[in-house]
């Protein structure tokens, strides 16, 4: 039977519950709930509680469509007041004096679906083997989180709005993601965390707020290492191509494009079924593009992030950055839009991305095939034992990279040691079976693609 655990932060009780060797406090309010004419603005911080909170239970999730790629509990509920974050320490943390390293996940699914209270991301196994404490958290969906309505048209929102303090706020799923660092940072360690050494990581869609969050200058200071896996880091456009996304938008629920005030006050179901139109239209009419993502407005994210890091000026903070080998295969298996696979839309691609980067020369199919290894007909996959133990190594070095920046201190014996990633060099180091470090992995593809680092703006 769970007991009763409480963090006391000020005047607030936050009432968890034990379970097992985990303490859990679930569906923490972080912000003022985004609704009403809070609805298309930036999170604002949640005044200070007083009293005893009950964190027993998940908050809602952002509304989305039910996606089978994406499972959420059976007794998960979606609402517009969604903005809530979960907990897992170890249990006795909250309390005590030693302060433990946070690990805050950031999930994904497009920038459409997903929710921190999937059972994916039950923080419970992470926390009680890596003696760390784990934040999971919502932030808002689709167009509720991503669209720029004040990018154009002939609403009242106007181009003027969009900036903070406008009708129209830009890029509130990343003041979503802000504010609950802020609270981080404020608050975690009642619950036995360390605001000292935050760690922020997240996986595809989460991936790319990460990348972009280390652009962002008011996320200084919020965290202290970063973990992307699988980021779509050049999916950041500008107020050109979020302005189209808002007219797709609007032409979606049968309103005039431009209409943006008569879409800002459709009700969430047809704002979430506007939202599935856009995902699925967009990308077949610009094949490679995705509908929602992060905006370069000059405020929130003042350059594209790309530039950023190619000037350096990135916030200097250790990164840990990989992806999975063919995993846009992923996409073919979940049916999903975004990523073209028939050649006329590949080629459609292609020709885009040469109008946007007219000083890029592409290099031509044979070089690029040239690039690729070949590859058998059959995988022969290790079998379940091979992938537990691939799991629990990456937990080990994940979980030390958490702890103090290094990802080898966590193993007793690491079959290859993970050195930093230097542009001599360019070691990489390969999961598999047998870990081994690569040098320059994709070297021949690297070369044949050139420096420019291509995407849609």
């Amino acid at each position: 039977m769970n007991s009763a655990v409480d963090a006391v932060a000020g005047q607030t009780v936050y009432r968890g519950q034990t379970s097992g060797n985990v303490d859990v406090w679930r569906g923490i309010r972080y912000a003022t709930p985004p609704t009403g004419d809070l609805r298309w603005r930036r999170a604002r911080p949640l005044e200070q509680e007083s009293g005893t909170v009950d964190a027993t239970a998940f908050g809602a999730a952002a509304p989305q469509e039910v996606n089978p790629g994406v499972p959420m509990s059976p007794d998960a509920i979606k609402s517009e007041d969604c903005l809530f974050l979960n907990v897992w320490a170890p249990a006795g943390a909250a309390g005590n004096d030693r302060r433990l390293p946070v690990m805050v996940w950031i999930h994904g699914g497009a920038y459409v679906f997903g929710a921190g209270t999937q059972p994916i991301y039950d923080g419970a196994h992470l926390a009680s083997t890596q003696n760390i404490v784990v934040v999971t958290l919502n932030y808002r969906l689709g167009a509720l989180g991503f669209a720029d309505l004040g990018a154009g048209g002939s609403g009242a929102g106007g181009v003027s709005d969009s900036a903070a303090g406008g009708r129209y706020e830009t890029n509130a799923a990343l003041s979503d993601v802000l504010t609950a660092l802020r609270w981080v940072a404020d608050t975690i360690d009642a619950f036995g965390g360390d605001p000292d050494n935050v760690t922020v990581a997240g996986e595809s869609a989460g991936g790319g707020i990460v990348t972009t969050l280390l652009t962002m200058p008011l996320a200084r200071g919020l965290f202290h290492r970063a973990v992307a896996q699988s980021s779509p880091v050049t999916s950041v456009y500008d107020r050109a191509r979020a302005a189209y996304v808002a007219e797709r938008l609007t032409a979606a629920v049968g309103g005039t494009c431009g209409d943006i005030d008569s879409f800002a006050a459709l009700d969430t179901d047809k704002v979430v079924a506007a939202t599935m139109k856009a995902f699925t239209g967009v990308p077949a009419a610009h094949p490679g593009t995705i509908p929602f993502s992060p905006v370069v407005d000059g405020d929130l994210v003042p350059r594209h992030p790309i530039d950023v890091y190619r000037d350096g000026e990135s916030l200097p903070i250790p990164l840990l950055i990989g992806t999975n080998r063919d995993e846009a295969a992923l996409f073919k298996f979940m049916k999903s839009p975004l990523m073209p696979i028939a050649e006329p839309a590949i080629m459609q691609m292609f020709t885009a991305i040469a109008t946007e980067y007219p000083e890029v020369s592409i290099p031509t199919a044979e070089r690029v095939a040239a690039a690729y290894p070949g590859t058998k007909a059959k995988f022969w996959l290790g079998g379940r034992r091979v992938g537990e133990r691939i799991a629990a190594d990456m937990q080990a070095r994940w979980g030390s990279f958490i702890r103090d920046g290094d990802p080898n201190s966590g193993l007793d014996s690491p079959a290859s040691t993970w050195p930093t990633f230097t542009t001599d060099r360019r070691a990489t180091l390969a999961i598999d079976a047998h870990d081994s470090v690569v040098d320059d992995l994709d070297g021949p593809l690297r070369e044949a693609w050139g420096d420019e680092v291509l995407g849609f703006r």
